[in-house]
C-alpha cells in the first residue's frame, strides 16, 4: 500500500479539511465536510492549525487531511471550537502542521550526552548470604557491576565512580573518566574481577539514603555538560539514617536506576520503584546471578539512552556447539552492542 502524501505547505485560511479518528477509542469516524464553517482551517499560528470539527478525547495523533487527501497536520487537541482567549491566543481543536513535522524528520537527532555515573553499592552484612543459582550475593553483584563498567565506551567522555554503603557510606573510587577509572574499578583484562568493585566486602547495617547522598556529592564535585546518573544496588530494607526520604530532594536532576537484589520481600520494591520513576529511571528486581547481569545491562541502556532490541535466552543441549542464528531487527543505527552472559 502506497503511503499517503504529506503536504509540505500550510493550508490557507478557509480551506476545507477532514479528519479520520477514533474518539474515545470508538469505531473509526470521518469528520464531516461542510461549507457552514464546519471543518475549516480557521486560525493558523506557530505551525499549529486550529480548525472546526467534531472531535473528542482519543482523537490525538489522527491525521488531518485536505480535500486532495494529503496529510496537512496531526491532531493534538480536542478543546472545542477554535476561538481566542482573553489575551488573544488561539484555543480549541488543533493540529500540529505537517510542515513542522517534516522539518523535524529532516533533522538528525542530537547525539546522546555523555554521562557521569556513580555506582552506589550496598555492602551490608546480608550481602554475604548465599545468592540464588550458586555463589554469594556479593559475588554475583560484583560480577554484574563489573559487566556494567566494562560496557562503557572509552572513546567518549563518560565518567564513572563507586560509592559503597552499609551503616555509613563512603567513596570507594572517585568519579573520573572511564579511560582513567576502568582498571581501577574492575581490574585489568581479561579477568575484570579485581579493582575497587572486586574488593567490596559485606558488613553491618543499611543506609540507602546515605549512599545516595554521597553519590550525589560525587556528581556535584564534577559539574559540566554530562548527564548525572546513579545506579543503586541494594538487597534489603533501609534501617539506618539518613533515609531515602531525607536525601531525595538533594538528587535534583540525577537519573536514578535501581536494582533490588534478592527475593520479592527483601527490598522495598514500591518505594524504590517510585524513587526511580520520579528521577527518570527504572526499578528492576533480580534474583540469581545471570538475571542480575541482564538487569545491569537493562539499566545501562536506560542510563546511556541505548535501546534494548532483543533479550533472548537459550539453553544449549548437551554436546551442542552452536545454536540457530538469531536475526536482529535494526533500523538506521550506527552501532550495535552484543552482550553475552551465561551460567553453568
Amino acid at each position: 500500500m502506497a503511503p499517503l502524501p504529506i503536504h509540505a505547505d500550510l493550508p490557507a485560511l478557509g480551506d476545507e479539511l477532514f479528519l479520520i479518528h477514533h474518539p474515545r477509542g470508538a469505531a473509526k469516524k470521518v469528520s464531516r465536510k461542510s461549507t457552514d464553517q464546519g471543518c475549516l482551517a480557521q486560525i493558523i499560528q506557530n505551525n499549529k492549525i486550529f480548525f472546526g470539527g467534531d472531535l473528542d478525547n482519543g482523537s490525538s495523533g489522527s491525521p488531518l487531511f485536505d480535500l486532495a487527501g494529503r496529510i496537512v497536520g496531526v491532531n493534538d487537541w480536542a478543546g472545542g471550537c477554535p476561538n481566542t482567549d482573553s489575551n488573544g491566543n488561539p484555543v480549541g481543536i488543533s493540529a500540529q502542521a505537517a510542515a513542522a513535522i517534516l522539518l523535524d524528520m529532516a533533522c538528525a537527532p542530537p547525539p546522546a550526552a555523555d554521562v557521569n555515573v556513580v555506582l552506589v553499592f550496598d555492602k551490608s552484612g546480608s550481602m554475604s548470604l548465599p545468592g540464588l543459582g550458586g555463589g554469594t550475593k556479593i559475588q554475583q553483584a560484583r560480577d554484574a557491576a563489573a559487566l556494567f563498567i566494562d560496557l562503557l565506551r572509552l572513546d567518549r567522555n563518560h565518567r564513572a565512580g563507586l560509592v559503597t554503603f552499609s551503616t555509613t557510606a563512603s567513596v570507594a573510587q572517585v568519579l573520573a573518566t572511564i579511560a582513567t577509572n576502568r582498571d581501577a574499578l574492575i581490574g585489568p583484562p581479561p579477568g575484570r574481577s579485581g579493582g575497587a568493585i572486586g574488593a567490596i566486602t559485606p558488613d553491618a547495617m543499611t543506609t540507602i539514603g546515605g549512599g545516595l547522598r554521597v553519590g550525589r556529592q560525587q556528581l556535584n564535585a564534577t559539574p559540566g555538560a554530562n548527564t548525572p546518573a546513579i545506579l543503586l544496588l541494594t538487597d534489603g530494607l533501609q534501617n539506618t539514617p539518613p533515609m531515602m526520604a531525607d536525601v531525595e530532594a538533594e538528587l535534583g536532576n540525577t537519573r536514578l536506576c535501581v536494582i533490588g537484589f534478592g527475593t520479592e520481600g527483601q527490598p522495598n520494591g514500591p518505594l524504590l520503584a517510585r524513587l526511580a520513576r520520579d528521577h527518570g529511571g527504572i526499578y528492576t528486581r533480580a534474583n540469581e546471578g545471570l538475571a542480575l547481569k541482564k538487569f545491569f545491562v537493562l539499566c545501562f541502556g536506560n542510563i546511556f539512552q541505548t535501546g534494548i532490541a532483543s533479550d533472548p535466552f537459550f539453553v544449549f543441549p548437551a554436546g551442542a556447539t552452536a545454536m540457530p542464528p538469531m536475526p536482529p531487527n535494526i533500523c538506521d543505527e550506527e552501532s550495535v552492542t552484543v552482550v553475552l552472559s551465561w551460567k553453568n
